[in-house]
């Protein structure tokens, strides 16, 4: 079961979304305000968040660094009126899983909560990657642990890979921990 918060300043809309997310057997809440939707979010374990971009207290596309920054990670689908598609294409390219117009429709709702469970179970699904050798390679920022992670995830898959940069970058000691971590190392 996931948990399924709704961020909509209508309280008609807000209501409807959490019956149709409770009888597709999801915990649904809902929040009428972006002050409201931000404490749930921060307070509560949330798999997904539908959120709509014109709130009476702030703007939503304003908000998803903060709800992406909770301690459960929730993935946004967008809730836009008819006037706001150039906003909900903002927000899905700012890595945003997807957007839905008003009116709402029972199946695209159920499909796009249904598609963001499906992805974070396969995602926890993962096995952690394996530790890396990372003989000369130095580990001292987040940045650098963000790339030791796109190396592990890189060893793991079957896909060619370009590693670029400057000279003295340390490219040569990338792409021999990525080998070794592949596998295709023996």
């Amino acid at each position: 079961m996931a948990n399924i918060l709704i961020v909509d300043d209508d309280p008609g809309i807000s209501r409807a979304l959490t019956r149709v997310t409770g009888r597709e057997g999801q915990e649904g809440a809902f929040a009428l305000t972006l002050q409201e939707g931000l404490y749930k979010v921060f307070s509560g374990d949330f798999d997904v968040v539908f959120l709509d971009i014109n709130l009476p207290d702030g703007n939503g596309l304003n908000a998803m660094p903060k709800i992406k920054d909770a301690p459960s990670s929730p993935n946004v689908v967008i809730i836009t009126g008819e006037g706001d598609a150039d906003s909900a294409e903002l927000a899905i390219r700012s890595g945003d899983w997807d957007s839905l117009r008003k009116p709402l429709s029972k199946e695209a709702i159920v499909l796009s909560f249904k598609r963001v469970i499906q992805y974070r179970k396969e995602k926890e699904a993962k096995k952690a990657p394996a530790a890396l050798r990372l003989e000369g390679i130095i580990v001292n920022s987040p940045k650098m642990r963000q790339c030791y992670d796109l190396v592990a995830r890189a060893g793991e898959s079957e896909s060619s890979v370009l590693i670029s940069g400057e000279t003295g970058a340390g490219k040569e000691l990338f792409a021999r921990a990525l080998h070794e971590h592949s596998s295709r190392a023996g």
